[in-house]
Protein backbone atom coordinates (compact mmCIF):
# COMPACT_ATOMS: atom_id res chain seq x y z
CA UNK A 1 0.00 0.00 0.00
CA UNK A 2 1.33 3.40 -0.94
CA UNK A 3 1.50 5.98 1.85
CA UNK A 4 -0.23 9.19 0.79
CA UNK A 5 -1.72 11.99 2.82
CA UNK A 6 -2.99 15.32 1.55
CA UNK A 7 -3.83 16.83 4.93
CA UNK A 8 -0.25 17.54 6.10
CA UNK A 9 0.17 20.10 3.31
CA UNK A 10 -2.92 21.94 4.56
CA UNK A 11 -1.71 21.75 8.15
CA UNK A 12 1.73 23.02 7.15
CA UNK A 13 0.21 25.93 5.27
CA UNK A 14 -1.97 26.83 8.26
CA UNK A 15 0.95 26.57 10.68
CA UNK A 16 3.24 28.73 8.56
CA UNK A 17 6.62 29.11 10.23
CA UNK A 18 5.21 28.38 13.71
CA UNK A 19 5.48 24.59 13.36
CA UNK A 20 7.07 21.88 11.26
CA UNK A 21 4.42 19.54 9.86
CA UNK A 22 5.52 16.31 8.20
CA UNK A 23 3.77 13.19 6.97
CA UNK A 24 5.49 10.11 8.30
CA UNK A 25 4.89 6.66 6.82
CA UNK A 26 4.09 3.97 9.40
CA UNK A 27 7.54 2.37 9.20
CA UNK A 28 9.24 5.70 10.05
CA UNK A 29 7.11 6.84 13.00
CA UNK A 30 9.42 5.40 15.66
CA UNK A 31 12.44 7.27 14.32
CA UNK A 32 10.58 10.59 13.84
CA UNK A 33 8.37 10.75 16.94
CA UNK A 34 11.16 11.47 19.43
CA UNK A 35 11.15 15.20 18.63
CA UNK A 36 7.39 15.59 18.12
CA UNK A 37 5.38 17.92 20.33
CA UNK A 38 2.11 16.80 18.72
CA UNK A 39 0.91 13.88 16.63
CA UNK A 40 -2.16 13.40 14.44
CA UNK A 41 -2.83 9.68 14.44
CA UNK A 42 -5.54 7.15 15.23
CA UNK A 43 -3.09 4.40 16.18
CA UNK A 44 0.18 4.51 18.07
CA UNK A 45 2.10 1.70 19.69
CA UNK A 46 3.33 1.76 23.27
CA UNK A 47 6.89 1.73 21.94
CA UNK A 48 6.20 4.83 19.83
CA UNK A 49 4.70 6.70 22.78
CA UNK A 50 7.65 5.76 25.00
CA UNK A 51 9.99 7.15 22.34
CA UNK A 52 8.05 10.43 22.15
CA UNK A 53 9.84 12.30 24.95
CA UNK A 54 8.40 15.74 24.04
CA UNK A 55 4.84 14.67 23.20
CA UNK A 56 2.16 16.88 24.74
CA UNK A 57 -0.78 16.42 22.34
CA UNK A 58 -2.31 13.62 20.28
CA UNK A 59 -5.11 14.45 17.83
CA UNK A 60 -7.11 11.43 16.75
CA UNK A 61 -8.74 12.25 13.39
CA UNK A 62 -11.65 9.91 14.19
CA UNK A 63 -14.22 9.72 16.99
CA UNK A 64 -12.90 6.82 19.07
CA UNK A 65 -9.87 6.86 21.34
CA UNK A 66 -10.07 3.38 22.85
CA UNK A 67 -6.79 2.11 21.38
CA UNK A 68 -4.92 5.21 22.49
CA UNK A 69 -6.19 5.30 26.08
CA UNK A 70 -5.27 1.64 26.49
CA UNK A 71 -1.62 2.72 26.45
CA UNK A 72 -0.56 3.54 30.05
CA UNK A 73 1.94 6.19 28.92
CA UNK A 74 -0.97 8.12 27.41
CA UNK A 75 -3.69 7.31 29.94
CA UNK A 76 -1.54 8.06 33.01
CA UNK A 77 0.17 11.16 31.67
CA UNK A 78 -0.44 14.84 31.04
CA UNK A 79 -0.61 14.24 27.27
CA UNK A 80 -3.69 15.95 25.86
CA UNK A 81 -5.78 13.60 23.74
CA UNK A 82 -8.39 15.10 21.43
CA UNK A 83 -10.60 13.55 18.76
CA UNK A 84 -13.08 14.42 16.02
CA UNK A 85 -16.18 13.27 17.90
CA UNK A 86 -18.10 16.51 17.34
CA UNK A 87 -17.20 16.53 13.65
CA UNK A 88 -17.80 12.84 12.97
CA UNK A 89 -20.68 12.21 15.37
CA UNK A 90 -23.64 13.49 13.33
CA UNK A 91 -22.40 11.77 10.17
CA UNK A 92 -21.85 8.45 11.99
CA UNK A 93 -25.26 8.69 13.65
CA UNK A 94 -27.01 9.42 10.34
CA UNK A 95 -25.33 6.54 8.54
CA UNK A 96 -25.88 4.10 11.39
CA UNK A 97 -29.53 5.07 11.70
CA UNK A 98 -30.09 4.68 7.98
CA UNK A 99 -28.32 1.32 7.90
CA UNK A 100 -30.36 0.03 10.83
CA UNK A 101 -33.63 1.31 9.39
CA UNK A 102 -32.95 -0.41 6.07
CA UNK A 103 -31.62 -3.66 7.51
CA UNK A 104 -33.81 -6.77 7.16
CA UNK A 105 -33.46 -7.55 10.88
CA UNK A 106 -34.97 -4.27 12.03
CA UNK A 107 -37.85 -4.34 9.54
CA UNK A 108 -38.78 -7.97 10.23
CA UNK A 109 -38.70 -7.66 14.01
CA UNK A 110 -40.01 -4.15 14.28
CA UNK A 111 -37.06 -3.08 16.38
CA UNK A 112 -33.34 -2.74 16.54
CA UNK A 113 -31.03 -5.68 17.13
CA UNK A 114 -27.69 -5.12 18.82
Amino acid sequence: MEFRLRTPAKLAAAAGNRARVIAVPPDKVLSEIADADAVVSFRLTREQVQAAKKLTWIQNPFAGVEQLVSIPEIRDSAITLTNAKIIAGPNIAARTGTALALSPASSSTGGLLW
